[in-house]
């Protein structure tokens, strides 16, 4: 049609009908409800994501709920809503759909709903008012809301436990193959067989497996549980990438109060401020004039945490940091629970000692106050405590890590050399252990060391890589045979695994480390040509006029390790709050020690960074990097 010859009233009414047309041949997009929920302030949300062609008037009636109620948690939408923005849905109704909420041994969770007061809710339930209070220190009694979450006490002792949203079910979950892995050994992570890893990846030929390759982990539906020597969980992970948006969107502050619990040998305590550092640092060193070592390399921690300040303060998050020296004694750290300062903190770090843990995690836990374990190995203060994060992982977790490593190259000679000694059982069930993290487990050579009496050409192999491992602790054992399997190290290729405490070994001589490959596992390593660490180190020098020099056996500079935990813990509070758990992955820069992997073996338990490095002392005389671990 020549719209040119026609009258323009003619025109703009055939536009006109053609625009009303096409809507009323537009499809109706059907929006699909998610199952992604949250709690913020005590109430449950929706975590929708926008799909295109939906509207604010159809996500709303797929959710029976207005377009205003929708408004008045995302105010942004007002404005229009587009493809992918995450949008927070406030639940209205538990009718069909309850949301199931666990008990624990001292509470359970109650929804409020409409025409419910303290007083009836307290009715129904037995109880009085002011126990709600008590453990709803929020609630405000003439102002609850429907929908507000709030604890109710039940008449048994028990231990705490946390509020559990339903999720989806998991039939399976994406896992990228690490260098040296198996189909086996991947099934025993994951509590599953390696018949049924082939079913869900029907194009995988035997165990032809690659570095890198991605396949389906069928979930069984339970955890892991083996004996109390080795107990090995896959982490379970609650991040969801919508969940963590939408909090950084709303929750972000630009305060926060933090507490460092270190041992000082202090005389005193302060507020610390960016301002004010190289005058803190000052007054630690004047008051140790004769500085024990631990205390040095806690302040030099320390000084690492004030750096990490100072870099926050340049993003905007300002810092109220109270230090507390913890050798003041037990009776000191009780009496610091009770203080205003401590029980008003966001967040704690610290303590470093397990007794002094003893103390004051219960508060932390009963206050929720999130609490960072910066040194402890001690995996029992994970347990029930969702706010509990466990830096340095524990023992059973590194052993873990590095049998898993090891196990990839179960084709080699694979020799387990153990102590002597008069508990037999211990020894067997160690071996057996060892044992079962390879295929074919009778190809393992159980061998115990006894000094002047050994003869190595028993078990070593001049055909294949003859890899010991020697997983004692005991310094005069390994010393021993170390020296011993040192005078075969020319004749055949060996290579040593142990643990990493074996570095704070004083009488081993470290030449024979590197003639033996010694290899181990560590959470932490400091990698010198890397920018991160050149820029830090470059920075410390500036401010303090002199290069942090102490180390830890578990591979950390305490400088360094002060440095991430304050500003990855302190920045993820100030975005996403007390639910930063689960979004600490998305806080990447500025680590200076490598990846963090904070995951836990259990819903209402607290998280534990499982991430390290495989090192290996070469016959060169360099300590390398061999590979990442997580």
């Amino acid at each position: 049609m020549n719209y040119l010859k026609l009258p323009g009233w003619i025109i703009f009414f055939l536009l006109s009908f053609s625009c009303l047309y096409g809507q009323g041949q537009k499809k109706t997009i059907e929006v699909s409800r998610s199952t992604e929920r949250i709690i913020l302030n005590g109430k449950i949300f929706y975590v929708h994501v926008v799909k295109k062609g939906e509207t604010l008037f159809s996500i709303a009636k797929a959710y029976n709920v207005t377009t205003q109620d929708i408004i008045q948690y995302n105010p942004s939408a007002a404005e229009g809503i587009k493809a992918d923005q995450v949008l927070k849905i406030p639940e209205t109704g538990n009718k069909g759909n309850e949301v199931m909420l666990k008990e624990s041994g001292e509470y359970r969770y109650h929804i409020v709903e409409k025409g419910q007061t303290l007083f009836s809710i307290a009715q129904k339930y037995g109880t009085k008012v002011d126990e709600l209070i008590r453990l709803n220190p929020e609630l405000e009694v003439s102002n609850i809301q429907v929908n507000q979450v709030i604890k109710i006490p039940l008449r048994k002792e028990a231990v705490d436990s946390i509020l559990v949203l339903p999720a989806p079910e998991l039939q399976s979950v994406s896992y990228v193959v690490k260098e040296g892995e198996t189909l086996f050994s991947i099934s025993r992570k994951y509590n599953t067989s390696v018949e049924a890893i082939r079913k869900a990846n029907p194009s995988i030929e035997q165990d032809n497996i690659k570095a890198g390759m991605v396949i389906q982990i069928p979930l069984t539906g339970k955890l892991p549980v083996n004996d109390s020597t080795r107990q090995i969980t896959p982490g379970l992970s609650c991040y969801v990438k919508s969940f963590c948006d939408s909090l950084a969107g709303s929750t972000r502050r630009s305060q926060v109060k933090a507490a460092l619990l270190l041992p000082f040998y202090s005389t005193t305590e302060a507020e610390d401020s960016v301002e004010g550092m190289e005058q803190n640092v000052a007054r630690l060193d004047e008051q140790n004039t004769e500085i024990s070592p631990v205390s040095a390399c806690f302040t030099e921690f320390y000084e690492g945490v004030l750096l990490a300040l100072k870099a926050l303060k340049e993003e905007g998050i300002s810092v109220t940091l109270h230090t507390f020296d913890t050798e003041k004694g037990l009776p000191y750290l009780l009496a610091l629970t009770l203080k205003p300062e401590f029980l008003q903190s966001d967040l704690v770090i610290g303590p470093v000692l397990a007794k002094e843990l003893n103390v004051i995690q219960p508060v932390c836990k009963e206050k929720a106050i999130p609490l960072i374990s910066p040194i402890s190995q001690n995996p029992e203060f994970i347990k029930d405590n969702p706010l509990f994060f466990q830096v340095n992982p524990s023992n059973n977790k590194c052993f873990d890590m590095m049998m898993n490593y090891i196990a990839g190259f179960e084709k080699e000679n694979i020799i387990v050399m153990l102590q002597p000694a008069g508990n037999d059982a211990q020894s067997a069930l160690q071996a057996d252990i060892i044992r079962h993290y390879f295929a074919d487990t009778s190809a393992v050579k159980i061998v115990y060391f006894v000094k002047d009496s050994c003869d190595p050409s028993l078990f070593l192999d001049a055909s294949r890589r003859n890899l010991i491992i020697i997983p004692s602790k005991d310094e005069t054992f390994v010393t021993s045979a170390i020296a011993m399997i040192n005078t075969y190290f020319n004749q055949y290729n060996i290579e040593v695994f142990g643990p990493s405490a074996w570095l704070s070994f004083t009488s081993i001589d470290i030449e024979f480390l590197h003639n033996l490959q010694f290899t181990y596992f560590t959470p932490f390593f400091v990698d010198y040509s890397s920018p991160a660490v050149k820029s830090f180190l470059a920075e410390f020098r500036k401010v303090y006029g002199f290069e942090p020099g102490r180390m830890s056996s578990h591979g950390f500079n305490y400088a360094m390790l002060g440095y991430d935990i304050a500003y990855r813990f302190i920045k993820a509070y100030a975005i996403y709050g007390k639910a930063m758990g689960c979004c600490l992955q998305d806080i990447k820069e500025k680590s200076i020690l490598g990846d963090y992997n904070f995951v836990r073996t259990s819903i209402i338990n607290g998280f534990q960074n499982e991430s390290g490095v495989i090192v290996k002392f070469t016959r060169n005389f360099e300590v390398k990097k061999i590979m990442d671990v997580h």
